[in-house]
């Protein structure tokens, strides 16, 4: 959906822009160009040119420029093409030219780049695009700006939200949640055991993300599968060959039930073991219910 300009976020990043002496801020990270633009880019090789006094540019892909123009806060848009039969360039070095040519052209002595922050977003688009390199901070020399660190800036900026974005994110969370229950809901229809491994980082920014791994492991447990948490890729293998080992080892186990009633509601079914004399405590991992039959 689009979103009105959020004013006061805006005139907030040009003010901490102007106490660090900024003449624009050029970004990269898509969680960054969609908080100065609120366009949210197709594959990470957007950029936005964001200067302290005037328009703000936004730098995409030629597919997306009815997208762009339809949900960015600035209407000066440039596109470039994602290849170019005579350009065999990466298509973020065509995001370069633009981004420093706009800096040349509207004659910017100081610039800040994302020198010392990363992005929130880089794991979720395509890793290679949102890979920051070297040609990229070393791009803008011939334009005669300096360039400074400006991740501080948009950090400090980010800290604070405004009505718009708590509002924003009281939307995503509702929408976040409305996605789990149908995919819980979809997970308990099934007759499917799922297994997971999950790879989390443990120092994520959001409560959000702090709680991806009780959920997987939620669904896990809904279907009568496990969720193994990976603190070291070169546990893949070994959590693997568990996996393996638990789905060549299983019991079927069935029961007639005492409501005869057909309304297909949600049935939950709890299994216990009483392990033999002499044995640790047993832990089982089986589906938490079912829906009743409706026929």
């Amino acid at each position: 959906m689009s979103w009105p300009e959020d004013t006061a976020k805006l005139e907030r990043v040009r003010a901490l822009m102007a106490d660090e002496d900024l003449d624009a801020l050029v970004v990269r990270s898509p969680d960054n160009v969609l908080y100065l633009s609120n366009y949210w880019g197709m594959k990470g090789y957007d950029a936005v040119v964001f200067p302290r006094e005037g328009r703000p540019t936004l730098i995409c892909l030629d597919p997306q420029l009815e997208e762009a123009q339809r949900m960015s806060w600035t209407d000066d848009i440039l596109t470039f093409g994602g290849y170019d039969a005579a350009d065999p360039r990466p298509p973020f070095a065509r995001t370069l030219d633009l981004a420093a040519g706009v800096v040349e052209e509207r004659g910017f002595k100081r610039i800040g780049l994302e020198l010392s922050q990363g992005t929130q977003a880089s794991d979720r688009m395509v890793g290679e695009p949102t890979t920051f390199s070297l040609p990229w901070f070393d791009g803008f020399g011939h334009t005669g700006a300096e360039v400074v660190d400006g991740a501080t800036v948009i950090s400090r900026a980010r800290a604070i939200k405004t009505e718009q974005e708590i509002e924003r994110m009281k939307l995503a969370n509702e929408l976040a949640a409305l996605a789990y229950d149908e995919v819980r809901s979809k997970v308990r229809e099934s007759d499917v055991q799922i297994y997971a491994m999950g790879i989390f980082d443990p120092y994520a920014a959001t409560p959000e993300e702090r709680m991806g791994p009780q959920l997987l492991q939620s669904l896990t447990e809904e279907s009568g599968g496990r969720m193994f948490q990976v603190d070291d890729v070169d546990e893949l293998s070994d959590i693997a060959e568990k996996i393996s080992t638990e789905l060549r080892n299983q019991y079927v186990i069935g029961y007639k039930s005492t409501d005869g009633n057909r309304d297909g509601k949600w049935r939950k079914v709890k299994v216990k073991v009483n392990p033999p004399p002499g044995l640790p405590p047993l832990t089982v991992y089986a589906r938490t219910g079912y829906y009743a039959p409706l026929q």
